[in-house]
């Protein structure tokens, strides 16, 4: 998750828009993170980088630190997300957009934009991200420990 704009009422988030071979899949046209599958090798912040290097095509030097792992069951499958976060502003207009999203009201406005399973981490990580910012904390965010 790409994260600008954090203040007292909210931030926003990057998404970019899914676009699925099968243009009757539910997730088709749906606003998503950049993502994929980890490679044979490869750490979730390693496949991270080189996921947002291929979708996005920038790449992303500093610390993407690990948000959540999130488990979902979806169409007789498990699917586990490693959800890593940056704060790099600097992204293609082209290739997604910025949706601001408020603390108190969440994810809600964006129900049928973006996958279900979403809502949850989004909704999560913004919590997460207010505490961090009422302990003056969010500087320590971006540094590796």
């Amino acid at each position: 998750m790409f994260v600008k704009d954090i203040g007292p009422d909210g931030l926003s988030l990057w998404m970019q828009e899914r676009i699925e071979e099968d243009k009757s899949s539910e997730l088709h046209g749906m606003m998503e993170f950049p993502g994929g599958k980890i490679e044979n090798g490869e750490s979730s912040e390693e496949a991270a980088r080189r996921e947002v290097e291929e979708e996005v095509g920038i790449t992303v030097k500093d610390y993407l630190p690990i948000f959540k792992r999130h488990s979902y069951t979806r169409k007789d499958k498990t699917i586990l997300l490693h959800v890593h976060f940056s704060n790099v502003e600097d992204l293609p207009l082209d290739k997604g957009e910025w949706f601001s999203l408020k603390y108190e009201t969440k994810s809600e406005h964006l129900k049928g934009k973006i996958p279900a399973v979403n809502h949850e981490f989004i909704d999560l990580f913004l919590g997460y991200i207010k505490k961090q910012r009422e302990a003056e904390f969010l500087e320590r965010l971006w540094q590796r420990s």
